[in-house]
């Protein structure tokens, strides 16, 4: 068994395949998802949809339906439409930034988004 460990999406991965080849291959499908999913990275998609309200992005549509579908069976438990409130609390940066660490608690969504989703375009 071979290990590989590497950093990403602000946290630590540590990665083990009975073939070495596809600890690299693994890093890469994480990486490609930071690039795409990162809300940190201005150039990413995601970080696009926030600033922009729209994106073309077949990751992002397929991350946005299943989050969505989440806030419906949890009534709400699991909202991804909190990034307001969620920086409004002080996580407006990556962990390795924040001086304290952050004492979870519900957000309230005091101003619900409503999501519009076709093909991969997301506004």
């Amino acid at each position: 068994m071979s290990q590989h460990e590497f950093n990403a999406m602000g946290t630590d991965w540590c990665v083990e395949a009975d073939d070495g080849a596809l600890l690299k291959e693994a890093e890469l499908i994480v990486r490609r998802a930071e690039q795409r999913l990162s809300r940190f990275d201005p150039a990413s998609a995601l970080s696009r949809l926030n600033r922009d309200r729209y994106v073309i992005d077949h990751t992002v549509s397929q991350v946005a339906r299943a989050a969505l579908h989440l806030r419906e069976i949890t009534a709400g438990a699991f909202d991804p439409c909190v990034g307001a409130r969620v920086r409004e609390i002080g996580y407006d940066r990556t962990f390795s930034a924040i001086e304290s660490p952050l004492v979870a608690s519900v957000i309230p969504n005091r101003h619900p988004l409503r999501v519009q989703i076709e093909a991969d375009q997301v506004w």
